[in-house]
């Protein structure tokens, strides 16, 4: 289901899984805020570059955000500490942008409910 980003993050805890309407193979994995300041959320990252080069611009302009893990060619882990979700909703939309030249602000999205241990 095609879902507004902003709409869609405003909606339960549980992981959220979302693929941009363009993007031929991009992902994001949301993980719940409960209780926490800072949620993270997982990217597709095909570059062999450091995705603190990549998203420069976006980490200065954000500097509530920053990279806290990656994996050369497949994937990149930002942090958003102390955010809004029309904030991190604006973040998740230049990620896609930079990362993928995505600009749609459509996304097809579903929850993921966390297993208990």
């Amino acid at each position: 289901m095609m879902r507004d980003i902003e709409a869609w993050l405003r909606e339960g805890q549980d992981t959220r899984k979302l693929r941009f309407a363009g993007s031929a193979n991009g992902w994001m994995s949301l993980y719940p805020f409960q209780g926490s300041e800072a949620p993270y959320f997982d990217f597709m990252y095909g570059a062999n570059e450091d995705p603190q080069q990549v998203l420069a611009v976006l980490l200065e302009r954000y500097p509530q955000c920053s990279v806290i893990d990656w994996s050369r060619g497949r994937l990149a882990c930002l942090e958003v500490t102390g955010m809004d979700v029309e904030s991190l909703a604006n973040i998740i939309q230049e990620v896609a942008s930079w990362v993928w030249s995505e600009r749609s602000p459509l996304v097809d999205a579903w929850y993921e409910e966390m297993g208990r241990a």
